[in-house]
């Protein structure tokens, strides 16, 4: 289930858009980068956009780039066991990131941090790790209801902590007060991994701004989250 929803969310960041405006604005080389990525064309897409190597929005292609090759790339090979296993050995858990996705976090960090009022690379980097953050917080779920410590595991190469994951959908909703995709995205990551309080702050966000539309749709989606989820 887990990999599934990584490939769900990896894919939905091929139709972000980018940091920069439109097209028209980008670097050409960003700009005949991007065309590659919308393509298929990863690797020419990877070689174009590195013309432009710290331009935000080329780090924040790139890091789409890797994102996609993520999603058909396999899980790294774990460590043979030792000879002779020792007793009571267990196998570690397989790691938790591909180096793509490690690839594609760094790229997307490397964008916010040269242009951090830009939505697209928070969103992005958002969606990347909310499937490892939910897989985190269901394991520490079924290790305290089973009443059993959970199995240790090497830290993370990526802060893919639930508040982090909360963070940088936040940022998104601040830098780009028209897109619905964070407000979503905050929404149902919250219900996910029980973090009520971020998935109300989403509704609430959602009804601002659908206000001048005139349209119940955002008040009847609150109030059956609040009967449901929030028992209010």
């Amino acid at each position: 289930m887990a990999a599934v929803a990584v490939a769900a969310t990896l894919s939905a960041c091929t139709h972000m858009p980018g940091t920069g405006g439109a097209d028209g604005n980008l670097p050409g080389a960003v700009r005949d980068g991007k065309a590659l990525l919308e393509s298929g064309q990863l690797d020419a897409a990877l070689a174009e956009l590195q013309k432009a190597p710290d331009d935000p929005d080329s780090l924040y292609y790139q890091g789409r780039v890797w994102a996609k090759k993520a999603e058909s790339a396999p899980l790294p090979t774990p460590e043979p066991p030792p000879n002779p296993v020792p007793r009571g050995w267990q196998a570690p858990p397989p790691p938790e990131f591909k180096p793509e996705e490690i690839q594609a976090a760094q790229l997307y960090e490397k964008a916010i941090a040269a242009r951090p009022a830009s939505a697209a690379p928070h969103l992005a980097l958002g969606q990347l790790l909310a499937p490892h953050a939910a897989h985190q917080y269901a394991l520490a779920e079924d290790a305290a209801r089973h009443k059993k410590p959970a199995a240790p595991a090497p830290p993370l190469p990526i802060d893919a902590g639930v508040d982090r994951v909360i963070r940088e959908y936040q940022a998104a909703m601040q830098a780009d007060p028209t897109s619905p995709a964070p407000v979503e995205e905050i929404i149902r990551f919250g219900r996910r991994v029980g973090r009520l309080d971020a998935a109300e702050a989403g509704f609430k966000e959602m009804v601002r701004r659908k206000k001048e539309r005139e349209t119940a749709e955002p008040l009847a989606r609150y109030g059956d989250f609040l009967a449901e989820e929030k028992k209010d």
